[in-house]
C-alpha cells in the first residue's frame, strides 16, 4: 500500500485571504468632499452630486419666472410664446453610458489583476495587493468616464444653452455637454474599500 502526502503549497492561505477581503470593491461616481461642493446661488446651492445626478437622468425644472407686465404677456400669449417656467434638461448619462461601452474590459481587467494577486505579483501582502488591484481599476473607470464626456454626450446643447457658455469669459470655451467650469469632470472619484 502506497502512502499518499497532501502538500499545501499555498492553497489554503488563499481562500482564509478570499475570507479576509469578502466584501472589498471600489466605489466611481461624484462622491466625497468633491461632490458636496455646490454651485451657488445662482444654482440653488445645489452640490455636484445634485447636477451629476440631473445630467445622469434627466429632470424637469421649474423656474421661477420674474413678473411681465400685461402688454408683454398678451403680446407673448398672441404669438404663441408664453414663458412656462419649466426648463427640460435632457438625460446625457455619462455613467450609464461608459459602463455599457467599458464594463466588459473592466471585467476582463479585473480577472488580470486578481491574478497577479493570486500569483503574489503585486505584494506579499494579499491585503494590500487587492488595495492596489482597486486602486488600478478605479483609476481606470474614472478615465474612461471622463474620456465619455470629452468625447461629448448626445443631445448636443440648445442653442440657448451655447450661447451663453460662449459668453462667459473664463475657462476654456466648448460647446460640449456636461463641460462648462470643469467642476464636474474634475468631481468623478473612486474609493476603494478593502
Amino acid at each position: 500500500m502506497s502512502n499518499i502526502i497532501d502538500k499545501d503549497l499555498g492553497y489554503s492561505k488563499i481562500v482564509r485571504s478570499l475570507k479576509d477581503i469578502e466584501g472589498s470593491h471600489v466605489k466611481v461616481g461624484l462622491q466625497g468632499a468633491k461632490g458636496q461642493k455646490t454651485y451657488g446661488e445662482k444654482f440653488n446651492n445645489m452640490t455636484v452630486v445634485d447636477i451629476g445626478t440631473i445630467h445622469e437622468f434627466g429632470a424637469n425644472i421649474h423656474k421661477q419666472l420674474k413678473p411681465i407686465s400685461l402688454k408683454a404677456g398678451l403680446k407673448a400669449y398672441n404669438s404663441n410664446k408664453m414663458r412656462t417656467g419649466l426648463i427640460k434638461i435632457p438625460a446625457r448619462s455619462f455613467l450609464g453610458t461608459t459602463y455599457d461601452k467599458k464594463h466588459k474590459e473592466w471585467i476582463e481587467m479585473n480577472k488580470k489583476l486578481f491574478w497577479n494577486i493570486i500569483t503574489a505579483r503585486y505584494s506579499k501582502s494579499f491585503i494590500s495587493g487587492i488595495s492596489k488591484a482597486l486602486g488600478i481599476m478605479g483609476q481606470t473607470i474614472v478615465k474612461d468616464i471622463r474620456k465619455t464626456i470629452r468625447a461629448g454626450i448626445e443631445p448636443p446643447n440648445k442653442e440657448s444653452t451655447l450661447r451663453a457658455k460662449m459668453k462667459k469669459g473664463k475657462g476654456k470655451k466648448t460647446p460640449k455637454p456636461l463641460i462648462d467650469t470643469g467642476r464636474m469632470i474634475n468631481s468623478i472619484s473612486y474609493k476603494k474599500e478593502v
